[in-house]
């Protein structure tokens, strides 16, 4: 066979014999179309299992690691603080509900090999009146006026941050968190004393924004197969003095996607920026749903 072979490489057949056995060896062509083939055959083999495995490896490390989450939410909350002069400030959440004109809640975090990345929005527009009978001081004597109280507000929060996971056993985890809060409020106030005379009327108008860095813990216990206690605790400060946020409740696992949660969330700011508010806070349960893929 290893004449065969040289006979191909040399492009040269010998006769055996006196000629009439006519014998035809491999030709040298042939020899190498066959060996380039099978050598492309290996390769393209090799590869295709190559990609497979890396698509299946890509594939099952997206799908373990990777996690979206998108929810909506709505917070019954309400409105404290002080305002410059040392008054009291409280809305309750009955009269925020009856006097909200537009409001949006929702957040959206993406979590993968421990880091997290997430946001979370709020925007309100309130717009109340309310009408008083005072007896204000005139000289000696008590004056009855009606006065006419005309609000419109109008607040964003936005947060934005990320986070790094510091323990995870089973169903709960503990990270430490940090990012940038923004609060922008506009209100407007417009008192009518016309009783009082002509001229006595007034407007007074604030627009108060604050970017603040703040850092802090959140997580979740695990207490059963189903049920979680969520929990979220940060501080921080920049424009403001200070400012805080604080959350805890119980979470739901109603299916594979989707989660409801019953949280008591409290936020709250310590202002330098405005011109009638000194501290404001938000506190109050917040509904919510989750999806996750």
């Amino acid at each position: 066979m290893k004449k065969f072979l040289r006979m191909a490489r040399a492009g040269r057949v010998n006769l055996f014999g006196d000629g009439s056995n006519r014998i035809n060896p491999i030709h040298a062509a042939d020899w190498e179309l066959n060996q380039v083939q099978g050598l492309t055959r290996y390769v393209a083999t090799v590869l295709v299992i190559f990609v497979a495995n890396a698509a299946q490896a890509q594939t099952a490390e997206s799908q373990d690691d990777r996690e979206n989450t998108a929810a909506f939410y709505f917070w019954g909350t309400d409105v404290g603080g002080n305002s410059i002069s040392g008054s009291e400030i409280e809305v309750d959440f009955s009269d925020i509900r009856d006097n909200l004109e537009a409001g949006f809640m929702g957040s959206f975090g993406t979590r993968r090999n421990g880091w997290s990345l997430f946001a979370d929005v709020n925007y309100f527009n309130l717009a109340a009146k309310e009408t008083a009978d005072l007896s204000i001081p005139v000289g000696p004597v008590l004056v009855p006026v009606t006065t006419s109280t005309e609000l419109d507000q109008t607040g964003w929060t936005l947060h934005f941050g990320g986070g790094y996971e510091l323990f995870s056993a089973d169903k709960s985890r503990l990270d430490v968190v940090g990012g940038v809060r923004y609060m922008d409020l506009d209100t407007e106030i417009f008192l009518e004393l016309a009783s009082l005379g002509p001229g006595q009327s007034r407007t007074i108008s604030d627009s108060t924004t604050a970017w603040d860095a703040f850092i802090g813990l959140r997580g979740r216990a695990a207490l059963g197969e189903r049920w979680y206690l969520p929990y979220y605790l940060d501080i921080g400060a920049g424009e403001s003095s200070f400012t805080w946020q604080a959350a805890l409740g119980l979470t739901f696992q109603a299916s594979m996607r989707w989660e409801v949660a019953l949280l008591y969330r409290h936020l709250e700011w310590d202002l330098d920026t405005s011109r009638i508010i000194d501290e404001i806070s938000y506190s109050g349960p917040m509904l919510g749903a989750a999806y996750r893929w």
